[in-house]
């Protein structure tokens, strides 16, 4: 009886360390992309920048910041983009007293649409840092 129980815990601590066996993840890695939108050359301080992959169907986004900087947090999977930069905007009302967001509505309409922006990125390790200047 004493050498069962024994089988029955060895086989135990071998299926728990068997996850840890092998690769160590079998999800693909990304990559950290960051730059510059500007619009005529001045920073683009509000708005979104999307890629959007056709092929893969792969999509980030991120907001733009001081200086028209971005960063994908998350990161970016290699590959084609098209990218296009949305104007920010909220459906919730704000709060009373409080002065809604205005929209940037100086992008140019072709940037905010995938059928009609002629931005694109491709992004790959130690190709991580994409500025796109508006016109």
């Amino acid at each position: 009886m004493v050498s069962f129980r024994f089988g029955v815990l060895a086989i135990a601590i071998g299926l728990f360390m068997l996850p840890g066996c092998g690769e160590t993840s079998s999800m693909p890695k990304t990559v950290e992309v960051a730059g510059t939108v500007t619009l005529n050359g001045e920073p683009l301080t509000e708005g979104m920048i999307n890629f959007s992959s056709s092929s893969t169907g792969d999509a980030a986004n991120a907001k733009l910041g001081p200086g028209g900087r971005f960063l994908f947090g998350n990161g970016v999977l290699p590959g084609s983009y098209r990218v296009t930069i949305t104007p920010v905007g909220s459906d919730i009302p704000p709060a009373p007293g409080v002065e809604p967001p205005t929209l940037n509505l100086e992008i140019p309409s072709k940037y905010s649409d995938l059928t009609t922006t002629d931005l694109k990125a491709t992004v790959a390790p130690g190709n991580d840092d994409f500025t796109f200047d508006l016109k």
